[in-house]
C-alpha cells in the first residue's frame, strides 16, 4: 500500500477504494462475503492485520518463545504501519465517523461491535505512535472528539471515570486554570505512570502524575471494557496492560484536578546515577515509551553503567539496570509513598464529607462508604511501606545491606538480584535471563 503523505491542508477526499456506506444497507449489500470484504477495505484491515501479526511475534520474543532477536526492528515496523493507518483515517474521517456513529447505539450487544472495531481501527495505531508532538495530533484529536461516547448505548449510566495522567507543568497549569482536558490518553491504573517515569529525560521538564474525574459521557473509548481486552499490545492483563482510555477534548473535569506527585530530572538521575547533567533522550528512539529504558541504557557504554550497578536482561527480554547502591531508589520510594498518602487522605476527606449528606439506607451511601474504607486501607498499607523505606534509608547510610542473587523457586534456571537490608527489608528485581557484569552473589556492597 502506498503511504499517504500528510498535508496540513488535507482535503479529506475519500480514497476511491473505500466502498459507499449507509446506515440502512451496510455498504449497500446483504451478501455476507461482500459485506466483510467491503468492511476490510473500509477500515484498512490489511494494515491492521499486519500490525497484529508483528505484535504477536514481538510477544513471542519477549516470552522467549521465538528464535528472532530483532525486537526493536519489529517495533519500528509497527510504528511505520501505525503512521500509515493514521494517515488513512484522517484522509477518510468523514465516512468513518458516519459508520462509527451508526453503530455506537448498539444496545443489544452493549457496544461490543463499536468497541472491537474502533479499538482495532482507530485506537490501536494511536496506542503505538500517538503523542502531542506528532504533526497530525490536533487533527486526530479533534476528529475522535466528535464521536459518541463508548457508553452512549446506555443512557442510564450517569457515572464518573477516575483518571490518571502524567503531564508536564505547562499542561497541568493550563488544565487547572481551564478545567478542560487537552489530551486524549488517560488511565485508571495507579502504577502505569512508572512506565513513563523517565519522561524528564526527553526535555528536562518536571512531570506530574495528575488525578482527575470525568463524566462517562466524555469517555470515548477504553482499551479494557466489560472485562474484555484487545490483545497483545492494547490491554493484556492487570499487570501488563495500560488500561488506557480516550477522554474527549475540552471535557470538563468534575472536580479540581489533584497533583499526586512530581518526577524531576534529578529524581531520574537519583535512580540512574550514570546519567550526566544536561542529558537528553531521543523520543523517536524510545518507540513512544515502549522502549524507554532500553533506549536509555543503549545511550551509554556498558563500562559507564557498570560503575554504578548491574546490567541484565529479564525473562521478558527487556534490558534492566539495578543500582549497587540502593540509596537513590530508597529516597524515591519515600518521596513517592509520602505523596500517595497525602492523596489518599484528600480522597478520604472527600468521601467523609459526602457521607454526611447522604441517606445511610441507600445504595449510593454503601458505595461511598466502600470507597472510603478502601482509602483507609490504602493509607494503612502505604504508611507501613513508608516506615519500611525509612528503616531501609538508615541502613543505606550505615552500609548495612548486601546484594545477593536468589533462585526462582519454580524455575531454578533463573535468578534475581536482591538488596537485603539489616532490618529485614528487601528490594527485589524481576527474574534475570542474562546477566552482565561482575558476579557479586553474596558479596557485601559498601
Amino acid at each position: 500500500m502506498n503511504k499517504i503523505k500528510y498535508n496540513k491542508k488535507r482535503s479529506n477526499k475519500n480514497i476511491k477504494s473505500i466502498p459507499p456506506y449507509n446506515k440502512k444497507g451496510f455498504f449497500k449489500t446483504n451478501n455476507e462475503f461482500l459485506l466483510n470484504k467491503r468492511y476490510e477495505l473500509f477500515t484498512n484491515k490489511k494494515v491492521i492485520d499486519a500490525m497484529g501479526k508483528i505484535d504477536k511475534e514481538i510477544r513471542l520474543i519477549t516470552q522467549g518463545k521465538s528464535k528472532q532477536k530483532n525486537k526493536l526492528e519489529l517495533e519500528s515496523q509497527v510504528q511505520k504501519l501505525s503512521n500509515q493507518q493514521i494517515d488513512f483515517l484522517l484522509s477518510n474521517k468523514d465516512k468513518l465517523k458516519k459508520f462509527y456513529d451508526s453503530i455506537s447505539f448498539d444496545k443489544k450487544n452493549k457496544n461490543r461491535t463499536f468497541w472491537g472495531s474502533y479499538g482495532q481501527t482507530i485506537f490501536y495505531p494511536y496506542s503505538v505512535v500517538g503523542n502531542k508532538y506528532e504533526k497530525w495530533f490536533d487533527e486526530y484529536y479533534d476528529w475522535i472528539s466528535e464521536f459518541q461516547s463508548l457508553y452512549n448505548w446506555d443512557k442510564t449510566k450517569n457515572q464518573f471515570q477516575n483518571s490518571l495522567r502524567l503531564m508536564d507543568n505547562d499542561e497541568f497549569n493550563q488544565f487547572s486554570e481551564s478545567n478542560e482536558n487537552q489530551n486524549p490518553s488517560w488511565s485508571d491504573k495507579a502504577d502505569i505512570w512508572k512506565r513513563f517515569s523517565i519522561n524528564p529525560l526527553y526535555d528536562g521538564k518536571d512531570y506530574n502524575l495528575v488525578s482527575s474525574v470525568f463524566n462517562f459521557d466524555d469517555v470515548l473509548f477504553k482499551s479494557k471494557y466489560n472485562e474484555q481486552d484487545l490483545g497483545d499490545r492494547l490491554a493484556q492483563d492487570s499487570e501488563i496492560g495500560e488500561n488506557e482510555f480516550f477522554i474527549r477534548k475540552n471535557a470538563k473535569c468534575q472536580f479540581q484536578p489533584i497533583k499526586i506527585l512530581t518526577k524531576t530530572f534529578k529524581d531520574v538521575q537519583r535512580e540512574y546515577e550514570f546519567i550526566p547533567d544536561g542529558f537528553r533522550l531521543d523520543v523517536k528512539k524510545s518507540l513512544n515509551g515502549f522502549e524507554s529504558v532500553n533506549s536509555l541504557l543503549n545511550s551509554f557504554s556498558d563500562e559507564e553503567i557498570l560503575k554504578y550497578g548491574i546490567l541484565y536482561e529479564d525473562t521478558n527480554g527487556e534490558n534492566k539496570y539495578f543500582a549497587n547502591n540502593p540509596m537513590g531508589v530508597t529516597i524515591q520510594n519515600i518521596k513517592e509513598y509520602s505523596s500517595w498518602i497525602k492523596y489518599f487522605k484528600i480522597k478520604l476527606e472527600f468521601y467523609d464529607k459526602q457521607l454526611q449528606f447522604v441517606n445511610p439506607f441507600t445504595t449510593f451511601y454503601k458505595n461511598v462508604e466502600s470507597m472510603r474504607n478502601t482509602q483507609k486501607e490504602l493509607i494503612e498499607n502505604y504508611e507501613d511501606d513508608l516506615n519500611q523505606y525509612r528503616d531501609n534509608l538508615k541502613d543505606c547510610k550505615n552500609g548495612d545491606y548486601e546484594l545477593v542473587w536468589r533462585e526462582n523457586k519454580s524455575n531454578t534456571d533463573y535468578k534475581f538480584p536482591t538488596i537485603e537490608f539489616k532490618n529485614g527489608g528487601r528490594i527485589r528485581q524481576t527474574l534475570v535471563n542474562e546477566y552482565y557484569g561482575k558476579d557479586v552473589i553474596g558479596k557485601r556492597i559498601v
